[in-house]
């Protein structure tokens, strides 16, 4: 069995419903940001790669049937330390972000300080050690975001 990337999932799954990029991508990220996406040569948050599969009428948890029973145990080994915390009430519930990265803030163009964070469509309750984690991986990724 061939071994697919999220990307042509995207792709493939996009091509079969006739869906150009465009529509697609249309609030969740920039067409280009697709293209680059669909062809491995660019990576998106878990929060954009969700909408798209949404949007595609996929189960938004499906491509974890992409993950062996190993490390498929591991993520939710990992996930689970938080939401249990939160579920034992030792960490709160917390307006977040959900897509935190330095392109969703506002900066002074003189002063170089942020003024506001933009791109709001993500927020929603969550946990705020989700939004530290994405914030670290957006600023450790060497590979290019919209």
């Amino acid at each position: 069995m061939k071994e697919l990337r999220l990307g042509e999932i995207i792709y493939y799954r996009r091509r079969a419903m006739k869906i150009g990029q465009k529509n697609l991508c249309q609030g969740i990220c920039s067409r280009g940001t697709l293209s680059r996406f669909e062809n491995g040569r660019q990576t998106l948050s878990y929060n954009r790669v969700s909408a798209l599969f949404q949007r595609l009428g996929l189960p938004d948890n499906c491509f974890y049937a992409l993950l062996s029973e190993d490390e498929l145990a591991l993520k939710e080994a990992d996930c689970s330390v938080a939401l249990s915390a939160m579920r034992e009430g030792k960490i709160p519930l917390r307006v977040t972000h959900n897509d935190t990265k330095l392109n969703n803030v506002l900066m002074d163009k003189d002063t170089g300080e942020g003024l506001c964070i933009i791109d709001l469509d993500t927020v929603m309750p969550g946990l705020a050690i989700n939004d530290f984690g994405d914030s670290i991986r957006f600023g450790a990724n060497h590979s290019a975001e919209d």
